[in-house]
């Protein structure tokens, strides 16, 4: 499904971490994605969540009211806790742009490296590097 917005000039981008509050089953994430994909959708929002063991990152990217109410929703989601911004920066390019939510689950190495591609206190190592690092491994899991 490809989104656009008329906004894309002005792409907020939102990047977390967070723990899950209970195992995500299968049956609980592809209904989590569900939800996620259809109020995206809606509001001209792109991104990607992986999850791993637990753990999610999530990347955001539309208008920024739009992307900010999401966050908030996120933020006080019972499914999760420890929400833990890395990235929030306007003016990155869309990284999945044709997604209103691609989802991916990934290995323990996997999730390993991207957790020390960030530095100790959660922010990104440098600008737009957590957006890149997740599209370089969406993209090495395709």
């Amino acid at each position: 499904m490809v989104v656009h917005s008329s906004a894309d000039q002005a792409v907020l981008t939102i990047v977390y971490v967070s723990a899950a509050t209970h195992p995500m089953s299968e049956e609980g994430l592809a209904a989590l994605l569900k939800q996620a994909r259809e109020n995206n959708a809606s509001h001209g929002v792109t991104g990607v969540l992986l999850y791993h063991d637990g753990n999610f990152m999530q990347l955001l990217q539309g208008p920024a009211d739009d992307v900010r109410n999401i966050y908030a929703a996120i933020q006080s989601d019972p499914r999760h806790h420890m929400v833990t911004p890395i990235v929030d920066e306007t003016g990155l390019p869309r990284e999945f742009a044709d997604w209103a939510m691609a989802c991916g689950q990934i290995d323990t190495r996997t999730w390993e490296t991207l957790m020390v591609k960030l530095s100790p206190d959660g922010s990104a190592l440098s600008d737009g590097s957590a957006a890149s690092v997740l599209k370089s491994f969406w993209k090495a899991g395709a």
